[in-house]
């Protein structure tokens, strides 16, 4: 596991545009239409966010550190034009020095392959390594619940195409969708993925996030339940009608009927969701895939680097509309940057100012804050967290019992749920699955 101080950084690309905004989806993204958005304007914003970051260099605010992973998310970063991406490259050459073995990441939609494998063999060619396929399901009505576009043909179809154009391919899948989602179906389609998966697979419950279309269909069903108990808790014992108006409310909820409720989605309670989540570890350490993070699953050398980089709590630059920036300064500083959220007022500053960073969201964590985020990021990971980490922001003259309940430590250790050594300290399998316990403790 690399340290915090390691000399590597990773940099994030937002491209917030999709052909399809997903019911589920809480990202900062926004509709693709045939004449918006101006790609050319895109990548000039990039461009131009990069030399924020190489001035903070030349400034000798941060030291000037060699890139060793690139991601490009969105949104369906695929949409948009691998010669653009060759341009950005370009600027990124110019400003920073590239690791020999940089892994750069690519997310992309199943149809990207399977309509256009031409394009994504320029993805190639550019130079991306890695691709990320937004599956989701390989049930049809997963898909159609999930609002997703693609059929399951074509799920199994892209990765079939995408195996033969990069060396390391990735795709997701949502389980824990409604209170339907039974074991037995997702036991089922978990092993049909991991038959299908190419060393590397992410395994997401699904969350109704707030401002989604799920999290307000979720909202409605609720209201609707309680106002239901309401007038039911008036009826007479003996009215016949009674449990008719009991199922009538039970078989509205059901998201797969198609009635005037058909909206309502009934989320899946906490034992269903810890059913399947035991599933899930049952099923991928039967196929060899090894849990490396909360959701993340691997055969041995198949691990994102991107994303370890992230959950050890190494530096990052992140350009693009809402993009996030976490960097170490040369003063032991940790900055903590946002970029303007709506493309549209990003891409005007821009213009106007040479980046696109928001002005009210740079700022410098405190001690407490940069040791939250790194607890957050490193206990989600097998990896963990380096005792030596937590103490280069500490500093010589603090201790760790100024930031930490040691007795609650030992705690969760004789719960089961944390475990250390010498070194580091790190969640067990039970741990990651009450991760919430374990950091309110």
């Amino acid at each position: 596991m690399k340290s915090i101080t390691s000399k590597a950084v990773s940099l994030y690309l937002h491209w917030p545009y999709c052909k399809h905004i997903c019911p589920y989806c809480s990202f900062n993204k926004y509709k693709h239409a045939p004449s918006f958005p101006d790609t050319n304007q895109m990548t000039e914003g990039l461009i131009k966010d990069i030399s924020f970051f190489s001035n903070l260099v030349k400034e000798g605010k941060v030291p000037r550190r060699p890139i060793r992973t690139i991601y490009f998310g969105g949104g369906t970063p695929s949409l948009s034009n691998p010669t653009d991406f060759t341009k950005i490259l370009s600027v990124l050459k110019s400003s920073f020095e590239i690791c020999d073995d940089v892994e750069i990441n690519l997310e992309a939609n199943p149809t990207c392959l399977t309509e256009n494998k031409e394009k994504m063999e320029m993805w190639r060619s550019v130079g991306v390594t890695r691709l990320s396929i937004g599956i989701q399901s390989f049930n049809p009505e997963g898909l159609s619940f999930l609002g997703r576009k693609h059929t399951r043909e074509e799920a199994i179809s892209s990765l079939e195409i995408a195996s033969k154009i990069f060396p390391f391919v990735n795709f997701d899948l949502i389980y824990a969708r409604h209170n339907d989602h039974t074991r037995d179906l997702w036991r089922s389609e978990l092993k049909e993925a991991l038959g299908l998966a190419r060393g590397h697979i992410s395994l997401y419950g699904l969350v109704f996030e707030p401002g989604t279309n799920f999290f307000n269909r979720v909202q409605k069903g609720s209201h609707l339940n309680n106002n239901t108990n309401k007038n039911m808790s008036h009826m007479h014992n003996d009215n016949h009608n009674n449990s008719n108006s009991i199922n009538n409310v039970n078989n509205n909820n059901n998201p797969h009927r198609k009635n005037s409720y058909s909206s309502i989605i009934v989320p899946p309670n906490q034992d269903l969701e810890a059913d399947l989540y035991e599933i899930t570890l049952e099923e991928t350490e039967r196929m060899g895939f090894r849990q490396y993070e909360l959701s993340n699953f691997a055969l041995p050398g198949n691990e994102s680097s991107h994303n370890l980089h992230y959950w050890s709590g190494g530096d990052y630059m992140g350009i693009g509309p809402g993009a996030v920036s976490r960097l170490t300064t040369n003063d032991n500083e940790r900055l903590a940057i946002r970029t303007i959220l709506q493309p549209k007022e990003w891409h005007k500053q821009c213009l106007n100012d040479g980046n696109g960073m928001d002005k009210n969201e740079i700022k410098t964590l405190t001690r407490s804050q940069r040791i939250s985020e790194l607890l957050i990021m490193g206990m989600r990971s097998r990896l963990g967290v380096r005792f030596a980490d937590l103490k280069s922001i500490i500093g010589d003259k603090g201790s760790l019992e100024e930031f930490f309940d040691l007795k609650e430590v030992e705690n969760l250790k004789e719960m089961g749920l944390l475990l250390y050594d010498e070194e580091r300290m790190w969640t067990t399998q039970k741990g990651l699955m009450l991760l919430n316990q374990v950091f309110l403790k």
